[in-house]
C-alpha cells in the first residue's frame, strides 16, 4: 500500500491524491470510530435479552456481571491505547492498524466459537471481548493520527 506518483509526479495512495485521498482516508476513519460506538450499543441491548440470557445465564438479573461483560470491552479500548502509546512510533501508523484490525478479528473469534451453555463460554466470551477492545483501542488511538497526517 505504499504510494506511487502519478504523471505529474504528485505522490499518490490508493491510487487517489487530494480531495480524492482525503475522502477515502475519512471513510477509513469514520467506519473505525463507529467500530467503537456500535459494539458498545449493541452489546448493551441484548445483555439482558432471552437469547443472550439463555446462552449465559450468569448475566441473568444480576446487573454486575452485566455490567462488567459491556465494560470490559472498554477496559481493552484503555489497554489498546496504552500500547500504542508505547509501541506506536515504532510500528507506524499503516502496520499499527492492520495490527489493531487483526486483534479485532481474533477477539470476534473468540467470541463467536463460545459454545453456550458449557463451563467457560461467559469467561471465553468476556476474554474475546477484551481482546476486540485492544484491537480497537490500537485503531481509535492511531486512526486519528493518521487521518491528520
Amino acid at each position: 500500500m505504499g504510494h506511487k506518483e502519478n504523471a505529474a509526479g504528485v505522490p499518490t495512495y490508493w491510487g487517489a491524491s487530494g480531495q480524492k485521498l482525503q475522502r477515502l482516508v475519512t471513510t477509513v476513519a469514520t467506519i473505525d470510530f463507529l467500530l467503537f460506538g456500535y459494539d458498545q450499543g449493541v452489546m448493551s441491548g441484548i445483555i439482558s435479552g432471552p437469547p443472550f440470557v439463555h446462552d449465559f445465564p450468569q448475566v441473568d438479573g444480576d446487573d454486575t456481571w452485566q455490567g462488567f461483560v459491556v465494560s470490559i470491552y472498554a477496559v481493552g479500548c484503555f489497554f489498546g491505547a496504552l500500547f500504542i502509546l508505547l509501541f506506536g512510533n515504532k510500528l507506524g501508523r499503516r502496520k499499527a492498524i492492520f495490527m489493531g484490525a487483526s486483534v479485532m478479528i481474533i477477539g470476534v473469534i473468540i467470541q463467536i466459537t463460545c459454545v453456550p451453555p458449557s463451563h467457560g463460554a461467559t469467561a471465553q466470551f468476556i476474554i474475546g471481548r477484551f481482546i476486540t477492545g485492544i484491537g480497537n483501542g490500537i485503531n481509535t488511538s492511531t486512526i486519528p493520527i493518521w487521518q491528520a497526517e
